[in-house]
């Protein structure tokens, strides 16, 4: 009881110390982006391990069909599709994300063709696109690149990437797939003039000879739509996107299956690393890794003239 009335006596001091010790502590995490980063990761992951993020079950509804029953045949060839593959923002002296890296050497054989959505270099410099190349020469797939802001957000950047990686938007088939890079960071997000017309002949042009069309891009031109359901990497160099008023009534005129892939999450512990929507034909997908929380990627596969696709989480 005596205690009880010292502590009531005390309480103001106390409770100013407590309130003391609390912003400090916020302090610390405030300028200390490294340590919050760190606190972020172990309590998703703990969180994690205690029940399943919800972007791992909506991964599972991530398809057109949802009644194949179909998996993914990893002894036979396939193809991937991976964003921000540079990996951590912290603490990593690897110019690959060691864990894609390790996935990557253990399913090379396998891997017919890998496409890379977006910072796939972080320091985007001559030297380290030699490192990088060196690790990617040891590997035996085909490989297709495209820009992020990472690669992009300077102009002498722009220049080694076209130097390096060839043209920042192109198109590729391959049997009934038509892959088409676009670069929305031409014209602050949005896909316009030349690159529009390009687009829009690719689709035209090849709609009736392959069944799905890819459109890959690094930065998530779609996400006015879903405001707090979605959270990209980053927002660098938008303005205004094109994409609900022009791109999207131009794809609802078609029938393919339509693959619309941001590469731009992950970086960043907060259980939305991995993205996904369908609206009738179309596919809307944000996919990434970093965060070392969902890390995940991509996997296709053609099965008896059937698409095939799984996320991959590690």
């Amino acid at each position: 009881m005596k205690k009880f009335l010292k502590f009531n006596e005390n309480k103001f001091v106390y409770l100013f110390f407590f309130i003391i010790c609390l912003i400090f502590i916020i302090s610390i995490f405030k300028n200390n982006q490294n340590l919050t980063y760190t606190f972020k990761k172990f309590y998703y992951i703990g969180i994690n391990n205690i029940y399943e993020p919800n972007i791992r079950k909506v991964s599972q509804n991530c398809k057109f069909s949802k009644n194949s029953k179909k998996k993914i045949n990893f002894d036979e060839d396939f193809f991937f599709i991976a964003g921000h593959t540079y990996g951590s923002i912290y603490d990593q002296k690897e110019i690959i994300y060691p864990k894609f890296y390790s996935w990557l050497n253990e399913n090379k054989l396998r891997i017919s063709r890998g496409f890379f959505v977006g910072d796939f270099i972080k320091n985007f410099n001559e030297e380290n696109i030699n490192k990088f190349n060196k690790k990617i020469l040891n590997l035996s797939f085909d490989t297709f690149y495209v820009p992020g802001n990472h690669e992009f957000d300077q102009e002498n950047k722009r220049k080694l990437f076209k130097k390096y990686f060839g043209k920042t938007y192109y198109s590729y088939q391959n049997d009934k797939n038509l892959f088409i890079i676009l670069n929305p960071y031409l014209n602050n997000w949005s896909i316009k003039n030349e690159q529009l017309i390009f687009l829009k002949k690719q689709i035209t042009q090849y709609k009736s000879n392959v069944k799905n069309i890819f459109l890959i891009f690094h930065p998530t031109i779609f996400f006015e739509k879903y405001n707090t359901d979605i959270r990209p990497n980053s927002y660098h160099g938008f303005r205004k996107s094109n994409f609900w008023t022009e791109i999207y009534p131009f794809l609802k005129n078609f029938k393919n299956n339509f693959y619309l892939i941001s590469g731009d999450f992950g970086a960043y512990p907060n259980n939305k690393e991995f993205f996904c929507d369908k609206k009738e034909n179309i596919l809307f997908i944000g996919t990434g890794m970093g965060s070392g929380v969902n890390d995940n990627i991509l996997v296709f596969q053609d099965q008896n003239n059937e698409l095939i696709f799984k996320v991959i989480f590690f």
